[in-house]
């Protein structure tokens, strides 16, 4: 019992010293479970340590795929840079972790969705404001 003990504490001062939290290291071990309860906890989801990195960081350099894509799906911020400019995609290729490196790359750029009106939607305001207009004049609109 006196081990388990002194183990917790030496990895509390850890993380104090180091200023990680418990999402930090979930996102490092892969625990997504963890993660996404601590998330739903209102828990920082780019919350920095002492050398600036998120957990999204750490989850990068570690490889852990699944944790990546819950923080990129709760709104985790992909583009914080630690103490050395780096981002969390960068340090993926670095590790080569390149799926990662990839996946963070194509959050960055998710497919454009223009909205353009329909033809249904235009011809349906253009009849409204002909109806206005001529509804003034005592002229009823043709629908064609």
């Amino acid at each position: 019992m006196f081990v388990f003990t002194y183990a917790c504490v030496c990895v509390c001062v850890c993380c104090l010293l180091s200023g990680r939290t418990a999402l930090h290291w979930a996102a490092a071990v892969n625990n997504v479970e963890a993660l996404l309860t601590l998330i739903h906890r209102d828990a920082n989801k780019d919350a920095q340590d002492s050398y600036d990195q998120t957990p999204l960081f750490l989850a990068a350099r570690e490889g852990s795929r699944e944790a990546i894509r819950a923080l990129l799906d709760t709104g985790a911020n992909r583009d914080i840079p630690d103490h050395m400019d780096r981002l969390p995609r960068h340090t993926a290729a670095e590790r080569l972790h390149l799926d990662i490196a990839q996946m963070l790359d194509d959050a960055a750029n998710p497919p454009r969705r223009y909205q353009t009106p329909t033809a249904d939607g235009l011809l349906l305001q253009a009849d409204c404001l002909m109806s206005k207009g001529k509804q003034k004049k005592g002229i009823q609109p043709r629908f064609f």
